[in-house]
Order: structure tokens, then C-alpha cells, then sequence
């Protein structure tokens, strides 16, 4: 009796093509976003060309039209990118099981993590207002969802009597949000302190004050 072929569960050689194509697609299609975001940050945006973009990642134009249909929409694809980073960060420590110092210092090592690199630095100097609208609406709801999170996790705090209840989650979480955000300003590598030293060092000042105990 000839072997039953419906019941073999071996994957299709063109299923596995496919699923290879698509993850170099997404592969080429990351690079270009983080080329482009790059070029945009140092450049300006109309300063900057889709043939400019081409010649740093070594393509012809017409293979950057092949993702992007245009200029703006690349634009708004790499602010999209950053946002999408943000919010999984936020959402990894919203769901994360544990105190709400483990859970706010996941996210902010996270957002620590991407804003010092490269693609990170870059996002953070976007003209976004003067380029697009749907790309600055992106950002406030990003800023805003982030923000409810990190007050959720702060009066979890509250009231699991974690956090002094005299502290406001709204205040808490502007200054959190903000200080660690700068720290991407001015860190340098190769500094005095490593990033590990410069996160643990913030984060005892918020939960432990300087007072000397």
C-alpha cells in the first residue's frame, strides 16, 4: 500500500520558502527603517532622500519602494517601529508578576536599552511635528498609554504598601518617565559607570531617597 502523504506531517517546501522569505523581508525591511531613522535624525527630513537611503544601505531606490510606497511613510514606519518597542517594554512589565519596583525597573531598563542605541539616539531627535501628524499622534498615545501603565504599577504600589501613599502616581511617573529618559542624553559606554551601575543608582534614589539610613 502506497504511504498515506495527507497523514505525513512534514512541512511543504514552498511553505518553508515562504516563511523564510517573509522573515528576510522583515529582516531587510528592519534595516532600512533603522537607516533611514538614522539619516532622518542627522540630516532632517528634507534634507534627506530616498536615494540617499538607497546609496547607505547599498540598494537601488526602486528596492526601498518596494516596502516603503514613500518618503513619509518611511518616515512614518520608523516612528512606528520605536513606538511599538515602547509599548511592548510597557506592557511586558504591566503583566509581569512581581513587586512594583521589579515591574517599573523592567520597562525602564528596557527603554534604557533601545534609546542608547543607534536607531534609539536617532528616534529621540525626529522632527515629528513638522514631518507628520499621524506620526506625532502616535507618539502622544504611546507617551499617554505608557504613562497610564506606569501609574497602575505605582498605585499597585500604594496599596500594597510598597510606595508612601502621600506620592502622587501621576507626579511619580512624569518624573520617572523623564529622568530616565535623559539619562540616554549623556550616557556614554565607555564612561565611569556601566549602564547596570547607572540604572541601579537611579532607581535606589526614587525608592530609597539619599537620606543616609
Amino acid at each position: 500500500m502506497p504511504p498515506d502523504l495527507i497523514s505525513q506531517s512534514a512541512e511543504s517546501p514552498w511553505q518553508a520558502e515562504r516563511r523564510q522569505r517573509a522573515a528576510l523581508d522583515a529582516e531587510k525591511r528592519l534595516a532600512i527603517i533603522k537607516t533611514a531613522t538614522i539619516s532622518f535624525a542627522v540630516r532632517g527630513y528634507h534634507e534627506t532622500s530616498m536615494d540617499d537611503i538607497a546609496a547607505k544601505l547599498g540598494i537601488f531606490k526602486p528596492t526601498l519602494y518596494k516596502y516603503f510606497k514613500s518618503k513619509k511613510k518611511l518616515f512614518e514606519d520608523c516612528v512606528d517601529q520605536a513606538v511599538t518597542i515602547w509599548l511592548e517594554a510597557a506592557q511586558r512589565a504591566h503583566e509581569f508578576q512581581g513587586s512594583s519596583a521589579e515591574r517599573l525597573l523592567i520597562y525602564l531598563r528596557r527603554n534604557f536599552e533601545f534609546c542608547v542605541t543607534d536607531f534609539g539616539k536617532a528616534v529621540q531627535k525626529l522632527d515629528v511635528k513638522e514631518i507628520s501628524s499621524g506620526a506625532e499622534r502616535q507618539l502622544r498615545e504611546m507617551r499617554t498609554r505608557i504613562d497610564l501603565i506606569f501609574r497602575e504599577i505605582i498605585q499597585d504600589g500604594i496599596d500594597g504598601d510598597e510606595i508612601d501613599p502621600d506620592f502622587n502616581p501621576k507626579l511619580v511617573s512624569f518624573a520617572l518617565f523623564g529622568s530616565f529618559n535623559f539619562v540616554a542624553q549623556w550616557y556614554k559606554p565607555d564612561g565611569e559607570l556601566s549602564a547596570d551601575e547607572i540604572l541601579d543608582q537611579y532607581f535606589r534614589m526614587f525608592f530609597q531617597g539619599l537620606n543616609k539610613t
